[in-house]
């Protein structure tokens, strides 16, 4: 079968503490199995290296889909949003957290599911609750997440945050690091419809809930935010 090979990253590679964590989590992440869901199909050793090899996707991820056909129609982004929504509560339920969901990391293929990548980075709540380290790309990470909290709700921003560049073809947040912690504590963003005319209303009070700043008064889960998203763009 044709699959796809990761290889760790010097600085963890070649950390033994480090190492050994990345691997135990990845061999625990591989037991996550869901058609909206990359698959770890083994943890092995490569001449010495630590190498993860992945179910092959085929597709394109959602920043290029964007990049090179422009932002995605409503009926398309409410059935992108069905099938992360689902892979999201699968991987959520049974404690995992995927720390790093944006464009790059959801593959969408010509034909069948999108699928969420890259969850070789999760880990389970209890163990992300005592790290201080920073995982996750700063225009769609929580504010939480900045200051290296790994839950739920953060991932629900960032499907918040991947969902207004699936719809408006920009990130919601952008500039400096600094400018982007600020805007985000401050729940400030352009409103989609301001950014695409087109948009209806309805889908600038579904992102304020998805990129609130606060995790309390997010959506509770991926099912109900795609509920909402369906509303909105009804």
């Amino acid at each position: 079968r044709k699959v796809a090979l990761k290889k760790l990253r010097g600085e963890i590679a070649n950390d033994p503490r480090e190492r050994e964590r990345f691997l135990t989590e990845a061999r625990t992440v591989a037991s996550l199995e869901h058609p909206n869901i990359v698959r770890i199909h083994a943890v092995r050793e490569d001449h010495g290296e630590p190498c993860l090899v992945f179910e092959f996707a085929e597709g394109r991820t959602l920043r290029d889909l964007v990049a090179e056909g422009g932002p995605l129609s409503p009926g398309r982004a409410v059935a992108l949003a069905a099938d992360l929504a689902a892979g999201l509560a699968h991987a959520h339920e049974r404690g995992f957290i995927h720390r790093d969901l944006k464009p790059e990391n959801v593959m969408v293929p010509e034909r069948g599911p999108a699928k969420l990548m890259d969850f070789g980075l999760a880990r389970a709540p209890r163990a992300a609750s005592s790290s201080t380290t920073v995982w996750g790309s700063p225009p769609y990470m929580s504010p939480e997440a900045e200051d290296g909290s790994a839950t739920a709700a953060g991932d629900l921003y960032a499907f918040g945050a991947a969902l207004y560049f699936a719809l408006t073809g920009k990130p919601p947040f952008s500039g400096t690091p600094g400018a982007m912690s600020r805007a985000k504590g401050n729940g400030e963003f352009k409103a989609p419809s301001a950014v695409r005319p087109s948009l209806p209303k309805a889908l600038d009070a579904f992102m304020a809930r998805a990129l609130s700043p606060d995790p309390a008064k997010r959506f509770p889960d991926a099912r109900s935010l795609h509920a909402a998203l369906t509303k909105a763009l009804a």
